[in-house]
């Protein structure tokens, strides 16, 4: 029982270590972000808006996607990139560094600056992933959090700019 209650509270300690990162960089990135041409994906969200039903019926996708995400790129990449390069502290910071370009790279659908704000919570994840002892549940949680506040920031504010989260 106390093992299961410390294993939770470990999560949930390295979790909301990750969150606060996520969004302190998020704010510190947001005058360079504001730079960058943004591009409007809130119209493929459309269909959301004011449809609480279709948002709650698509969460279980959201779920699949984050695990994806985070299986391919952090459980995967990243220990396939530090391996290859001698499994020593800075192969897994390059690792990390690497795979966050990655991750940015990949959502090349969000523009510029969204690439890059993305690029930017790969890295957090990343290091988080790392700090926390190569656990994926705590920036799978957080990526979740995060992919599920933007969608209902665009769900309930159509105009408003929810496509520099990730």
């Amino acid at each position: 029982m106390y093992k299961r209650l410390n294993i939770f509270l470990w999560v949930l300690q390295w979790t909301i270590i990750i969150l606060v990162f996520r969004i302190g960089s998020a704010f510190l990135t947001q005058p360079l972000l504001q730079l960058l041409p943004e591009q409007n994906i809130l119209e493929r969200a459309s269909p959301l808006v004011g449809n609480l039903l279709l948002t709650i019926s698509l969460l279980p996708l959201m779920w699949l996607a984050v695990i994806g995400e985070e299986v391919l790129i952090r459980g995967l990449l990243l220990r396939y990139i530090a391996l290859k390069f001698g499994e020593g502290k800075m192969s897994w910071i390059f690792a990390a560094v690497i795979s966050a370009i990655i991750f940015g790279a990949l959502h090349f659908w969000k523009g510029p600056a969204g690439m890059l704000s993305s690029a930017i919570a790969g890295l957090v994840f990343g290091f988080g992933y790392l700090l926390a002892k190569r656990n994926l549940w705590h920036v799978i949680i957080c990526l979740f959090y995060i992919s599920y506040s933007a969608n209902e920031e665009n769900r309930s504010n159509p105009r408003g700019s929810g496509n520099r989260q990730t």
